[in-house]
């Protein structure tokens, strides 16, 4: 990457970056009826990632947890209960990290367009879209996987973010907290950092001059 860019405008993660708050496997095992020890949480864990990317990739939230609670030896969880996992495994992206908004109301402010470029279920990109920090920061594209249907890292999703900035890939930003999705990012050149956390990516920032 040179030393500075050209960039107008910067694609965001959002799990793991502007989001650092995990699902939490141990309030799933409960509302699907199993206990708290740790055999259970880990066996509830194991599942929910093993079917994360179809769940990504716009499996319905019915037949997502139907098959994290097959994996568990359990039946297909009542629509009550679906109900509440979704709304557990969802409700922390109504807000982002305090020093991830600071980051992006500077970012605004310096005149940046921001979007989305994230792997998430479609649930969830409804809680973003309606969230009170999207509506204030995101003033750019907001590309999520579940609603084309493919995740990261394949080529297809980065193309999309691409079409949709209208924009050359120089004049891009991507910023993903996984190293093999910066990597597919910039196999398009389109330019791209690894968060670490707020406070290393900001000096990032600073060094290729964007900030």
């Amino acid at each position: 990457m040179t030393d500075e860019l050209n960039t107008e405008l910067i694609f965001f993660d959002v799990g793991g970056v502007l989001v650092s708050q995990r699902p939490d496997p141990r309030e799933f095992a409960s509302i699907i009826g199993l206990d708290d020890s740790a055999e259970c949480v880990s066996l509830v864990d194991k599942a929910v990632w093993a079917h994360r990317d179809s769940y990504d990739e716009g499996m319905s939230d019915l037949d997502f947890w139907d098959s994290v609670s097959g994996d568990c030896g359990l039946p297909q969880p009542s629509e009550d209960q679906v109900h509440k996992l979704v709304i557990a495994d969802a409700s922390r992206m109504h807000a982002i990290d305090e020093a991830a908004a600071h980051l992006l109301s500077d970012l605004r402010s310096a005149g940046y367009h921001l979007g989305l470029l994230t792997n998430m279920p479609a649930t969830h990109a409804s809680v973003v879209m309606e969230s009170v920090w999207a509506q204030r920061y995101i003033n750019g594209p907001m590309i999520f996987s579940s609603h084309i249907g493919i995740t990261k890292p394949n080529r297809a999703i980065y193309r999309e973010a691409l079409a949709s900035a209208q924009r050359e890939p120089q004049k891009l930003l991507y910023i993903d907290d996984r190293s093999e999705y910066v990597k597919a990012a910039e196999y398009l050149d389109i330019p791209a950092l690894t968060w670490e956390n707020a406070d290393t990516i900001r000096e990032d920032l600073k060094k290729l001059g964007i900030l």
